[in-house]
């Protein structure tokens, strides 16, 4: 094992340093080491290569990521205590762990494998333990996952040492508020580019307010505030927010916005110039949301929106037609508007539009369609999207 040690040291120790991996994969196979070849399919993936060629590689991983899963674990006892790993260039840099074996292991597991990604399961009283941790250095997403933390116990996370390492916070189904978002907002040294929390039945519109206004989410790239207590207010801050210019996606799903909050969003008087997916899933929307949308005035401000998930409205025929005879069609990609209040005539206008993309796909699911009603779709315009009646 001596011989790989010096590799090894400086892969766990750089995990963001690819070319280390690069120079261990060919010393591994002129030692005759296969596991060479296995990070080096992972380089080949993301190159140029046939879509034949890909389909092998995925084949191959498949089954070699479960070889090579036994024999990391087979390394540590305490790399045993990770859950769900995935690889990434060759070694396990995501996966999921108890917050109080990580608090206990992870100095171990990180001297065997670069993580970089941890979701983090149970352990809400071990925040002032996790905040200590000299191996959360090398992390740089955290997926706190059902801890149910209260507010001010999730708030010592914002003083981590390490904090500024990261480029992605989420927290799921923690009873986080006014407290954690001063402390995220204020922090010194905080500057993520994803932020995610869902389902915190006390992050309110102050908490939106907090994290729009702060220097330390300026460069923002995604966000995510689902099923929380918002509404058209949280809206306003979005579209007034310091990082409308650096977001790239949005989503606000179950958050009830309403059309007067999406018209704070399509109406300011600045473009979107990056963002690339809006996701509104179930937000109290109608057919004026789309009439806003593809609006002369608006339309423009939206240049790289390719992805749009307005699952769980209110949207009938008349927004539909709207989307269908506007040129905003043709940029998107991906239309996803299952279950709202669509029939035929909404259908057979999108179906029939000059302006629809033939690679857009569109997911219709569950709307006011029949069986006979469906099948005429399709004989007229083909199979272009996911549609039941």
């Amino acid at each position: 094992m001596s011989g790989h040690a010096p590799f090894l040291h400086e892969i766990v120790s750089s995990p963001a340093n690819l070319d280390a991996r690069r120079i261990y994969a060919d010393w591994l196979i002129e030692q005759g080491d296969a596991r060479g070849e296995f990070i080096q399919l992972f380089f080949e993936l993301e190159g140029k290569i046939s879509g034949k060629r890909r389909a092998e590689i995925k084949r191959q991983l498949k089954q070699e990521i479960k070889v090579q899963t036994k024999r990391d674990y087979a390394q540590s006892p305490a790399i045993k205590k990770l859950r769900n790993p995935e690889y990434r260039h060759g070694f396990i840099e995501h996966a999921t762990i108890g917050m109080t074996d990580f608090v206990k292991f992870g100095s171990e597991i990180c001297s065997f494998v670069p993580l970089r990604s941890v979701s983090f399961t149970s352990g809400a009283k071990q925040i002032p333990n996790l905040v200590k941790c000299d191996h959360l250095k090398s992390i740089d997403t955290i997926d706190f996952h059902g801890n149910k933390f209260s507010d001010p116990s999730f708030a010592e996370f914002a003083d981590c040492p390490f904090i500024g390492n990261l480029n992605s916070l989420r927290v799921r189904g923690s009873a986080i508020g006014i407290e954690t978002a001063k402390r995220l907002s204020k922090g010194k040294s905080l500057s993520l580019s994803s932020f995610s929390v869902s389902f915190a039945n006390l992050w309110d519109n102050p908490c939106s307010k907090q994290i729009c206004e702060s220097d330390n989410f300026a460069a923002l790239e995604h966000l995510k505030m689902e099923g929380v207590p918002i509404g058209k207010e949280s809206a306003k801050h979005v579209s007034q927010s310091g990082f409308r210019d650096s977001l790239r996606s949005l989503d606000l799903s179950f958050c009830n916005i309403s059309d007067d909050g999406f018209e704070h969003l399509v109406s300011e008087p600045k473009v979107w110039p990056r963002l690339e997916r809006l996701v509104l899933n179930e937000c109290n929307l109608t057919d004026r949301c789309l009439d806003l949308l593809t609006h002369k005035d608006h339309r423009e401000k939206f240049p790289a929106l390719t992805y749009l998930g307005l699952n769980f409205n209110l949207i009938g025929d008349q927004g539909l037609i709207a989307l269908a005879n506007s040129v905003l069609l043709r940029q998107l990609t991906n239309v996803r508007m299952s279950q709202n209040h669509l029939s035929l005539d909404g259908l057979l206008a999108l179906g029939g539009s000059k302006h629809r993309n033939p690679k857009t796909e569109f997911y219709l699911a569950k709307n006011r369609i029949r069986g006979g009603q469906l099948s005429h779709l399709i004989k007229q315009y083909g199979d272009f999207g996911k549609f039941t009646a």
